[in-house]
């Protein structure tokens, strides 16, 4: 069961990605829509990749262990709240340059990496924990790459 506030940050992510930011650029300058637009992109792209990643994890992973599972929504949680207020930031700007983005995603990109280095350490991303069917084989290969979130390396032009 997920935690409220993981509930509560997730919600508000959505919901910001979903109707601030689109209504934030009908009031802008023409040449500020189509950079806002891709910006709305990149912050509807990272969501995606942190509901893929939870749903994976909580499917196959932290099973047994309450306080690995804790960890786990503490830092899925703050990664969200770092989208949040990426979101928030963005939304108000009529014009947005790389150092403006570079700040709006400071927080995201922090919480993203170490949410990435918690699942790598804890042995989460081993595929040898994946386990197929009622046999109980374990999947072929080593370790399961995340994805990378366009956040991460999205450039303004």
């Amino acid at each position: 069961m997920k935690s409220k506030l993981f509930r509560l940050a997730q919600a508000i992510v959505i919901a910001l990605c979903l109707i601030v930011v689109p209504v934030s650029t009908t009031g802008c300058v023409r040449g500020a829509i189509p950079v806002l637009s891709n910006v709305a992109a990149v912050l509807d792209d990272a969501a995606n990749i942190l509901r893929a990643i939870d749903l994976t994890v909580r499917s196959f992973f932290f099973q047994g262990d309450p306080d690995a599972r804790t960890k786990y929504e503490k830092l899925m949680a703050g990664a969200y709240a770092g989208l949040g207020v990426a979101t928030k930031a963005i939304a108000g700007l009529e014009d947005l340059d790389q150092a403006k983005y570079d700040e709006a995603f400071e927080e995201f990109k922090k919480a993203y990496a170490e949410l990435a280095a918690y699942l790598k350490e804890s042995g989460a991303l081993r595929s040898s924990k994946l386990r197929l069917g009622a046999s109980g084989q374990s999947v072929a290969g080593d370790e399961i790459e995340l994805p990378e979130p366009m956040a991460l390396s999205y450039r303004v032009r």
